[in-house]
């Protein structure tokens, strides 16, 4: 089935983790597919690069944004994932780090999509990682626009979230789960990733 004239917005870190055509190949072949099917896509990446203009990668409509906060020494972009990098040596400090990265994240990458929906007027946007669902989120309720979450596995089981102080000592990892979407789509990787998604999410529809 080919959907024409069909717009999605893909929140997405990177498109490969590793360069280009490098590491997990899940984000492109999903953005790749979506275009095969007549979707005029455009994804939504972070880079701590400066004067990154939109270009087009297979047909894809890459944009970015960048939170003002130099985190990391190394660079990342939508070939290069930011999770490859540590900003702290101590565990608990990069623990904390990341938690204030992701909120940053939304909060940016929230600004950038609202641009982008103004100028482009989406039916759909697809937000890959838990610092990237507030996003989806946040369009769907002040756009009414469809949203889909993509969990790539989980790194806590459903007890060890369900468990305080868990919920907020792991915001990131629970709050996934609670945040409003369309569709969650869980990736079964042998991780109890079904039973967690069942047992926290309050998505409107799951894909297991």
């Amino acid at each position: 089935m080919v959907f024409m004239d069909k717009k999605i917005l893909v929140v997405t870190p990177s498109i490969f983790t590793m360069g280009e055509g490098g590491g997990t190949q899940t984000v492109f072949e999903t953005i790749k597919g979506y275009h095969r099917n007549g979707f005029d896509v455009t994804v939504l990446a972070i880079t701590n690069k400066e004067n990154m203009d939109p270009f087009l990668y297979h047909g894809i409509r890459v944009e970015y944004f960048n939170i003002p906060l130099s985190m990391f020494k190394e660079k990342y972009d939508a070939f290069h994932s930011v999770f490859n990098y540590r900003m702290f040596h101590n565990s608990m400090l990069n623990s904390i780090a990341w938690r204030i990265f992701g909120i940053l994240y939304a909060i940016y990458g929230i600004k950038r999509a609202i641009n982008l929906v103004k100028q482009y007027d989406y039916d759909l946007i697809y937000c890959y990682t838990n610092i990237s669902i507030p996003i989806g989120s946040f369009i769907n309720r002040y756009f009414n626009i469809l949203n889909v979450s993509r969990i790539l596995g989980i790194r806590f089981s459903y007890e060890k979230l369900s468990r305080f102080p868990n919920q907020i000592l792991l915001f990131p990892d629970y709050l996934q789960y609670k945040w409003p979407c369309t569709l969650l789509i869980m990736t079964d990787d042998g991780t109890v990733g079904d039973k967690t998604a069942l047992t926290n999410s309050i998505a409107t529809s799951i894909n297991i």
